[in-house]
């Protein structure tokens, strides 16, 4: 029935227009001028309509697409009115011809085509009406003036026809118009398509209209006739297009890309993966507000088993409880007083499944929800804080120092590990906000880790010290591993390992191997003859390798004066330096002399500044000080002074350095002494032999040692076990090395032999050979050994022969010294596990063993010498005491 009325209607409109045509063609019969001036008449009225209508409904047009059309048809229609009252006969202007109507027609015709071009623009912007309405005012009152104007081209000439630049005009017009229909053609699905199709009709018809304007040769003819009724209809069909149908169908025409919103959005409501569910809020505030379940989508219905048809008008009250109805009632209401969406999560308690429901308003009295199943993101969720807490517990109970830092720097996770070290417990670093600056007194090195990770950057092994609650510090090696393995929850995390101890091994290995250096100098000092004054030299030079310091004096004691005089000294300072120089000090009267020459232990004084009694007998340039006696067979005969500018600097393990290095500068000194005053009856081929000893004992056992210290801090990174290994072998080689010292410096003095008891020789030439070739040599004794000077050296000589012979050439681990001395008198056994030899085959001065048995003879003794191939060799020196 709808369809049949809009086919009357249609029909009815054909046959006012067919009527309208035959009505115009008959005014046309009758008066062209009448026809003319309804024509356009109807134009400009068709103009006025489609503004009134664009711009009184521009605020609820979704588009400006017919606001611009509205607003240049207005002037449009403005032209044609003006071009209707110049047309020829009317005699509004009679001081014009034909002329001037035909401008004013070009130039409506050229507002009207652009216009039509360049309208599709506005579908998707928007304009400013007040500046269009202007700009088209300017434009259309330049063209009327223009028109009026001699400078316009001409036209039309009366009784010839039209001009080349009217018809050139009339084609530009026609090529804008169907460039107009081809960018509507482009954008067609913004159209309604009966609409698209109108204005498409309108465009071509106008287009037509304007071929027909080109041919005519007098403004009465019938192509002139037929270019304006060609006109007529395409004003006719932007009537229909724009006023008649907007009027109809406002929302086919305005809002047809809102219908088609419409269609997506209810496809995305039954299609959604996520339950939707629409509720119609009944009652107006004066009764408690129920909640009507309106309507809800297949997957509310596939993720709650809600019944949507069946439950469709019923309270929420009565859907089934797979939600917390009370639950859903609360969060309904705070939505609604609130008006602002909100969101829970719900465990089912019919279903296993974790609910995300979320809540909004839609419309007035309607409330929406939407239910998504987060249950595998719960269960990932629990999986995951399972994981963290797991990390977590792992990392908080690692071997190794671990924090962790917020956004502000703030620390925020401290393991086991850093209570243990630090004695800080978590909560007293956690709680506290500068705990950092309490941790690390450094501020470089504190911003280090107040520095975000992406602006630092990732590295390792960076040292820095840590402050510890009990006073002490550790050096801590620390690695950020926060951008390589990020954790939840902390804006960074760094890693540490405590390598004090490794420091302090690294510290007294070098020191150790400082003071190796320092021995090795010395016995090259010793080797080369030195004398006092060069030993003293050597002497201050080693100590500013093994101790840091100042200024540096050595002081000899003068037994007859009491006075210990300056024969040496160092310092940075000139004038100081001239001041120590022969610089005597009475030690009764200088304290800290007398302090060491009583005690007979080195002394460390703080602050020579503050303690007074030391400054009255000191320099007081100084401020911390270090002192040493120097002890020879246990009488002081002189002292090792340093000095620092620094109060407070000098440690016991400075004190202890100092008194081994003047155990050794005792040795070099009284040495130099013996040197100076029995160097003319020392042998030259003795010297020769003494330094051949001195370079296969002393000398190649400290290069060993400096190799090994040389060697340890690139074991210590590769292996720390192995490296301790071989720092117990350095202190091995030295102390080694020491004892060989002390039997080549005995050598260099013979008649020292004497002042030592033969149990310390035959002790000290068991530690060099052991030292040297790592052989286990057990040294025992019995009874005591009172003996006269040539029974001792004799007995001496005989057992360094020995073992010289079994470091050379019995290949052996073990060998033993025995030294027994009874009743029955003195028995030396020396035996090895060597390989031995035959002692009728070999010569007896191949091995000394003619000299061994002239000294055993001298001294009224026997040698006897056991040997095999393989199984070691023993030798038994025994004087009977009858001999004595």
């Amino acid at each position: 029935m709808k369809q049949a009325i809009q086919i009357g209607e249609r029909y009815t409109l054909l046959l006012l227009a067919i009527a309208l045509l035959v009505g115009l063609y008959l005014s046309s019969l009758y008066s062209f001028l009448l026809f003319h001036s309804l024509a356009e008449g109807f134009s400009a009225v068709v103009g006025f309509s489609i503004f009134l209508f664009a711009w009184n409904a521009r605020h609820f047009l979704k588009t400006d697409y017919f606001l611009f059309l509205g607003i240049a048809y207005l002037w449009i229609a403005a032209l044609d009115l003006v071009h209707a009252l110049a047309y020829k006969g009317m005699g509004v202007f009679p001081d014009y011809d034909a002329r001037l109507a035909t401008n004013l027609w070009l130039e409506a015709r050229f507002v009207q085509s652009v216009s039509l071009l360049v309208s599709p623009l506005f579908l998707r912007r928007r304009i400013r009406p007040g500046l269009m309405m202007a700009a088209y005012g300017i434009v259309t009152g330049l063209f009327v003036a223009f028109a009026f104007s001699e400078s316009f081209p001409l036209t039309i000439v009366e009784g010839e026809g039209l001009t080349a630049f009217k018809t050139a005009s009339e084609y530009a017009i026609m090529l804008i118009l169907l460039g107009a229909a081809w960018v509507h053609l482009r954008q067609r699905q913004a159209f309604d398509p009966g609409i698209f199709n109108l204005l498409i009709a309108s465009i071509l018809l106008t287009a037509v209209s304007e071929l027909m304007f080109t041919i005519y040769v007098n403004v009465y003819d019938a192509f002139n006739l037929i270019g304006h009724f060609l006109k007529i209809v395409a004003f006719y069909l932007i009537y229909r297009a724009v006023l008649q149908t907007g009027l109809e169908k406002p929302f086919n025409l305005l809002f047809h890309d809102l219908e088609r919103a419409q269609e997506r959005y209810r496809a995305y409501f039954n299609n959604s993966l996520n339950g939707l569910a629409l509720f119609q809020v009944e009652g107006d505030g004066s009764r408690a507000e129920d909640y009507v379940f309106a309507d809800g989508n297949a997957a509310l219905a596939h993720m709650t088993g809600i019944d949507v048809g069946a439950y469709r008008g019923k309270p929420l009250s009565d859907l089934p409880p797979v939600l917390d109805r009370e639950a859903l009632l609360a969060l309904f209401q705070k939505v609604r007083r609130q008006g602002r969406p909100q969101r829970t999560e719900q465990c089912s308690p019919l279903r296993p499944q974790y609910l995300g429901v979320s809540v909004f308003l839609p419309g007035p009295h309607q409330v929406a929800m939407v239910v998504e199943d987060i249950t595998e993101r719960k269960q990932s969720e629990t999986v995951l804080q399972e994981s963290e807490q797991r990390l977590r517990t792992v990392l908080e109970n690692m071997p190794v120092l671990l924090f962790a830092t917020d956004e502000t720097g703030h620390i925020i996770a401290w393991n086991r590990e850093c209570e243990r070290v630090t004695g800080y417990s978590e909560a007293e670093v956690t709680g506290n906000h500068n705990a950092l600056e309490t941790l690390i007194a450094d501020p470089e090195s504190r911003r280090r880790f107040t520095d975000s990770a992406s602006a630092r950057g990732p590295y390792r092994g960076w040292e820095t010290v840590l402050a510890c609650k009990d006073g002490t510090t550790r050096c801590i090696a620390w690695s950020s591993v926060a951008s390589e393995f990020p954790v939840p929850g902390w804006a960074d995390w760094v890693v540490g390992i405590d390598i004090t101890e490794r420091k302090t091994i690294e510290t007294l290995e070098r020191e150790q191997r400082q003071l190796a250096e320092a021995l090795r100098d010395v016995a090259n000092a010793l080797n080369s003859a030195l004398s006092l004054s060069e030993v003293l030299d050597r002497l201050l030079g080693n100590l500013e390798r093994v101790i840091p310091h100042d200024m540096a004096e050595i002081l000899l004691v003068k037994p007859q004066t009491g006075e210990a005089r300056v024969v040496g000294s160092r310092s940075a300072d000139a004038q100081i330096q001239a001041e120590l120089a022969d610089l005597s000090l009475k030690i009764e009267t200088a304290r800290h002399l007398h302090t060491m020459m009583v005690t007979r232990q080195p002394l460390i004084v703080d602050d020579i500044q503050t303690e007074t009694h030391f400054r009255l007998s000191h320099d007081p340039y100084w401020r911390a000080y270090l002192g040493a006696p120097i002890q020879y067979e246990g009488q002081v005969i002189g002292f090792i002074g340093l000095g620092s500018w620094q109060p407070d600097f000098f440690t016991e393990a400075h004190a202890d350095r100092l008194e081994a290095f003047a155990g050794q500068a005792a040795i070099a000194i009284h040495n130099a002494h013996v040197l100076e005053r029995e160097r003319a009856l020392v042998a030259t081929q003795e010297r020769e032999r003494l330094a051949r000893d001195l370079h296969d004992a002393v000398s190649q056992t400290l290069f060993s040692a400096s190799m090994i210290a040389e060697a340890l801090p690139r074991q210590w990174q590769r292996s720390p076990e192995k490296a301790l290994a071989q720092l117990a072998e350095l202190h091995h080689l030295t102390r080694g090395a020491m004892a060989e010292m002390r039997v080549l410096l005995l050598e260099l003095r013979p008649t020292s032999l004497l002042e030592v008891e033969l149990p310390t020789l035959l002790r000290q030439l068991a530690e060099a050979i052991r030292s040297r070739k790592r052989m286990a040599i057990n040294v025992d004794v019995e009874g005591e050994f009172n003996l006269q000077p040539d029974i001792k050296l004799a007995l001496y000589r005989i057992t360094q022969e020995a073992l010289n012979n079994i470091a050379k050439h019995a290949e052996a681990s073990q060998a033993s010294i025995r030294l027994v001395n009874d009743a029955s008198g003195i028995t030396l056994t020396i035996e090895d596990n060597g390989a031995g030899f035959d002692p009728g085959h070999v010569q007896a001065t191949s091995l000394g063993l003619e000299i061994m048995r002239e000294r055993s003879e001298e001294i009224g003794a026997t040698l006897t010498i056991e040997s095999h191939q393989g199984s070691g060799t023993r030798l038994r020196v025994f004087r009977p005491a009858a001999a004595r």
